[in-house]
């Protein structure tokens, strides 16, 4: 087979050289859709075994110890044709059922496992002789190969399509994907001749750069059958002007992800190139952009190929549970880069770092619609602060109360008044007794400071300022207790008005800011905002970023793809 050379963007958008032969499956994958001829029930003896098997609350499966995933979907598409077949004949399986094995196999390239899908049985029933069988037992193999064919095709085209894992199964519940489920229409399409591959590549999603995921996953496992990532063995600090095999060390595993271009084995001088090389590595890993190689981007020069196949693995998976349109204009935060990025025409207009929720308080992920601001909010300490947090500290300095601006309430909606704090007894209350909720006026120190981003939903979530202005200078920043700091709000919000046709937004909120009193402004068109955790992406540039999984999400996610059997859905 002729070998094809060609130059190709690697994992981190850089153009680097790959050799590979030509894979026939990929071949078989484009043939065009192979006609198959209509035959009446009548006419075709596998048909009385279709309907007989799946007759079967348990359809038995013969030649095959498998169970079928989607039996009540099969007996109702089965059931309007007739039990014809699709996939096979009197004889044995049109070519159509290779086509479909193939993009079976296919399916590792979108980070899902091909054995899910009947595969070792499919290959034992493809490749039997079926002119060597008795009629009965021929006829019943035949059935059961249509049969686990179409659940094959079922499973599959549902995994591409809503996410092999229902994200409603894992803790914390992710953001949920708007699943439709693949209609029967699917199956009876590629039944009646369409081709399997092409159906099933139209269920994959396009958005969020999921094909460049894809070609990352691929990169990072040729690098893995190529002997992996080489590792650097500890030491000093390196820093350009040192010399010595351990920058050569560096420089060989930047050059494998492609980070740096134009290595030459041996080299071991730490030059402007190899700085360059390490500050873009350190920006695809959220790491601080220094150029020098320290214990913290060591570690993860040192991190295997298996590592960033599984976290790619786990964020294809993520992006297949989200809905398949998004709008143009939107809010979109990722928790787990702490960052949040305002699209106009689906283009970024605006960045802004976030602080999000401690490893115990952690920020949700959901969608919603930002339908107000308030500017110079009044702050309603939720619950657990008061009785975490409040109430200990009035324990300590009856003063507390006073010197921070909070109101002590009690009562809700029209009922709700203010109690004189002098006159409660706090040390009798208990964090599970505290009758009271407590309101922070706006002023210096109250945690949301001028503004305050509103998106009802049920997790008490929302966007907000701070007047804590150092925590927006370390990379990991996870302190609050769910809600999302803006190190930029008052730009944010000017951005926002903008965008709602407001005119002269930063002088209206400076305005509004410096009077000191609550003023809520009601948006004319609610922004949508998803919050989302990815741990890889794809960015503007082609390049793969990476980031820490500071919740320890990805492992649950990649549990949940490794289980047996059906999808969780």
């Amino acid at each position: 087979m002729r070998r094809h050379c060609y130059r190709s963007r690697g994992v981190t958008g850089v153009r680097w050289r790959r050799c590979s032969r030509a894979v026939p499956a990929i071949v078989l994958l484009l043939l065009p859709p192979v006609a198959v001829a209509a035959q009446s029930p009548s006419a075709n003896p596998v048909s009385a075994d279709i309907r007989t098997t799946l007759a079967e609350s348990h359809p038995p499966l013969e030649g095959s110890a498998g169970t079928l995933y989607s039996a009540d979907l099969l007996r109702q598409v089965y059931a309007a044709r007739g039990n014809r077949p699709g996939w096979v004949s009197g004889s044995g399986p049109h070519p159509q059922a290779r086509t479909l094995l193939h993009a079976l196999k296919a399916s590792g390239a979108d980070g899902l496992n091909p054995d899910h899908y009947h595969l070792e049985a499919l290959e034992r029933l493809i490749s039997e002789n079926f002119a060597e069988l008795p009629a009965g037992t021929r006829d019943r193999r035949l059935a059961s190969l249509e049969l686990l064919l179409s659940d094959a095709f079922l499973a599959l085209a549902r995994d591409q399509h809503d996410g092999r894992v229902d994200p409603l199964t894992l803790e914390p519940r992710p953001v949920p994907s708007d699943p439709h489920g693949v209609p029967a229409s699917e199956l009876e399409g590629v039944l009646g001749g369409k081709s399997p591959a092409l159906v099933l590549r139209h269920l994959a999603p396009v958005r969020d750069n999921y094909a460049g995921l894809r070609d990352a996953l691929a990169a990072y496992r040729a690098i893995e059958a190529d002997g992996g990532l080489s590792r650097i063995r500890g030491g000093g600090v390196l820093s350009r002007g040192d010399r010595g095999a351990r920058v050569a060390s560096v420089a060989a595993r930047l050059a494998q992800t492609g980070d740096l271009d134009g290595f030459t084995t041996g080299d071991d001088c730490y030059n402007a190139a190899v700085k360059a090389a390490v500050v873009r590595f350190q920006a695809r890993h959220g790491l601080r952009a220094d150029g020098v190689v320290g214990p913290a981007t060591l570690a993860v020069l040192n991190q295997p190929a298996r590592s960033w196949i599984d976290k790619l693995r786990v964020n294809l998976e993520r992006i297949r549970w989200l809905p398949r349109k998004t709008a143009a204009t939107r809010l979109a935060v990722n928790i787990a880069d702490f960052r949040a990025r305002l699209y106009v025409h689906n283009e970024t207009v605006l960045s802004e770092r976030v602080v999000v929720g401690r490893r115990y308080r952690q920020t949700p992920e959901f969608r919603d619609q930002i339908r107000y601001l308030v500017v110079n909010p009044a702050w309603d300490v939720p619950r657990s602060i008061a009785a975490e947090t409040i109430l200990p500290a009035v324990k300590r300095d009856p003063g507390y109360l006073d010197r921070h601006g909070y109101e002590v309430l009690q009562g809700w909606g029209a009922r709700e008044h203010r109690v004189d704090p002098a006159r409660v007894r706090w040390r009798r209350l208990s964090p599970s007794r505290v009758p009271y909720h407590f309101r922070q006026m706006p002023g210096p120190t109250n945690p949301l400071g001028r503004v305050e981003f509103v998106f009802p939903n049920r997790y008490d979530v929302y966007m907000h300022d701070t007047p804590e202005r150092w925590l927006f200078d370390s990379r990991q920043r996870t302190f609050s207790h769910g809600c999302i700091r803006v190190e930029h709000a008052m730009r944010l919000a000017a951005e926002l008005l903008r965008l709602d046709g407001r005119e002269h937004p930063g002088l209206d909120l400076i305005g509004a800011a410096d009077d000191g009193k609550p003023r809520r402004i009601d948006l004319r068109a609610p922004i949508p905002i998803s919050i989302v955790y990815r741990t890889a992406w794809v960015d503007h540039t082609g390049g793969i970023q990476f980031r820490p999984d500071v919740y320890g999400r990805d492992a649950r996610v990649l549990a949940a793809l490794a289980a047996p059997g059906a999808a969780s859905r």
